[in-house]
């Protein structure tokens, strides 16, 4: 097996055809031994070293770089990891002590620590691969791979900031007894990065509030680290304020609010960890901005320090959907949530602040909608689920304009939206897109058309036959499917004017116009409508007919 794998991973190193020889042989990655790990790292590492990591097409259209076939080569590593440590300690189950977390480990040999080295650095600071390696040195927390990764870290941190609580991940968790030189030493080493310092206060904060450490590591600090918030404050009100250099770039005038933020939020929760109250005023300064990250976390620090003011704008921040989920979890663990109404705590204010959320999130929208407003909740049988769940479809808006951005999301069985345009399809299809978007199974998958026809000769002559017979303007036949044992086709062209898809079946032909040329319904989201109809429809009817 390790054969095989270096092979793919050499011949990735040149050829596209690479990737998809590397994808199926992942999996293999899990039974290899000690040694081949060290040989295939240091395949890898000489791979990264050499490689073009100018993007190219995988087997699915997406773009990649070479090196990124390497983070589930990463992924495989550390699950095999894990599968050893289980296996281990159920072998030792019932005739030693259970060992401690740190005790856990695979050992690493020198050579292993230097190819995660030499691929480390031949990676680039911004690529996500970086952080997955940290990921895997991190975890089962031995000590001499801590070392390494706090070297790691204060050496050249990662740069892919929204992959950088996976390097953290594996000791943000309770039972782990972290050596006591570790917070210091990543406190004295890494927090100069202004990428990873809220992730290193965060970790602190973490198992300070967990009681597995006594004494905070930022306690002899918290003068400077108040200064330092005082100066954050400045900074992002000058941003907000619009006192910007109009020169500076964009994508790194992004960078610095989402670091700043991130560290704003974590010296709060430090300051009211530790009791400073010292620091209320710049806490206050930091409620001021417009934020509401910021202003959500600095009223819950200056709630927990004793002072109204914070605990009136916690109740006042609830109204925001994107602010509420913590406004409440706040206000119960102070003991006020009988202050805040009754309207905002139940369901479908509840339902409402996860799609904010979502929303809110970098590698989504990226912000909280404008204004949102419930569309429909409806009670159903949802695949995937055993019992039925309540399903609620909001509208949101970004923009306060005529020409404002609106589309529907959905809160229930999945919080999500979809890039289309979803505004002019009815409550019903609505679900439909969304049940049959999400919906994954055996039974269901994509068939070339020159394969359909070889397998489905009968059928397909029938189905070419319903579409030819259809007033479509330049149809064009994309793919064929499988629908649990039912083929069906799928094409593109104009009807009436207006652009959209066809699927013919094997009773009727369903037409699914694209809308909005800008965000169209393609034929893949038009499918899964169509799939959605089907399995909404025959779930729920055995419902009533029950």
């Amino acid at each position: 097996m390790i054969e095989k794998i270096l092979g793919a991973v050499r011949v990735a190193q040149s050829q596209t055809e690479g990737l998809k020889r590397m994808a199926q042989l992942v999996t293999g990655i899990t039974k290899i031994s000690d040694q081949d790990v060290e040989q295939l790292l240091t395949e890898a590492a000489s791979m990264a070293i050499a490689s073009d990591i100018s993007p190219i097409p995988d087997e699915d259209g997406n773009w990649k770089t070479r090196l990124d076939l390497l983070i589930p080569v990463v992924q495989a590593l550390l699950v095999r990891e894990v599968k050893l440590a289980k296996e281990a300690q159920k072998k030792n189950a019932g005739h030693i002590e259970p060992t401690a977390k740190t005790e856990t480990a695979a050992s690493w040999s020198d050579g292993l620590h230097q190819a995660v080295d030499t691929l480390y650095f031949a990676t680039p600071p911004d690529s996500e691969l970086r952080c997955h390696l940290l990921q895997w040195l991190a975890l089962g927390c031995a000590e001499k791979r801590l070392k390494h990764w706090v070297q790691l870290l204060a050496d050249e941190p990662p740069e892919h900031r929204s992959s950088i609580a996976l390097a953290f991940a594996p000791l943000m968790d309770a039972s782990v007894v972290p050596p006591e030189w570790l917070l210091d030493d990543l406190i004295a080493g890494a927090t100069g990065y202004s990428q990873i310092a809220s992730a290193v206060y965060d970790l602190s904060n973490f198992y300070f509030r967990h009681e597995v450490i006594d004494y905070h590591p930022a306690e002899d600090k918290l003068e400077d680290l108040n200064g330092l918030l005082g100066q954050l404050y400045q900074n992002l009100n000058q941003i907000e304020s619009g006192q910007v250099n109009p020169r500076i770039d964009r994508e790194i005038l992004n960078r610095q609010v989402s670091d700043s933020v991130a560290l704003m939020v974590a010296l709060c929760d430090t300051f009211a960890l530790t009791r400073y109250d010292a620091a209320s005023e710049h806490i206050a300064q930091a409620m001021s901005l417009r934020h509401r990250r910021v202003q959500t976390e600095a009223a819950a620090a200056l709630a927990r320090l004793g002072h109204q003011e914070g605990r009136e704008a916690l109740i006042a921040l609830v109204q925001d959907p994107v602010s509420r989920l913590r406004v409440l979890a706040y206000a119960e663990e102070q003991g006020f949530l009988d202050q805040i109404s009754l309207e905002f705590q139940g369901e479908i204010a509840i339902a409402e602040s996860r799609l904010a959320i979502w929303l809110a999130e970098p590698d989504q929208m990226g912000l909280a909608p404008s204004r949102m407003e419930l569309l429909d909740s409806r009670e159903m049988y949802w695949p995937s689920y055993e019992h039925p769940v309540v399903c609620y479809l909001f509208r949101f808006w970004y923009g306060t304009s005529e020409n404002a951005y609106s589309n529907v999301g959905i809160c229930g069985p999945m919080t999500h939206a979809l890039s289309a345009d979803m505004n002019h399809l009815s409550h019903d299809d609505l679900y439909a897109a969304f049940a049959g978007w999400q919906t994954t199974h055996q039974e269901i998958f994509y068939l070339a058309v020159p394969q359909a026809e070889k397998l489905y000769a009968s059928q397909m002559r029938r189905l070419n036959g319903v579409m030819m017979e259809q007033e479509i303007e330049d149809l064009a036949i994309e793919t064929a499917a499988s629908f649990f044992g039912e083929i069906v086709l799928i094409g593109c062209g104009t009807l009436n004017g207006v652009k959209g898809t066809a699927i013919a079946d094997q009773q009727d032909i369903t037409w699914i116009p694209e809308n909005n040329e800008a965000a169209p319904i393609d034929s893949g989201l038009a499918f899964s409508l169509w799939c959605g109809r089907k399995l909404l429809s025959a779930f729920n009817q055995e419902d009533q007919m029950a």
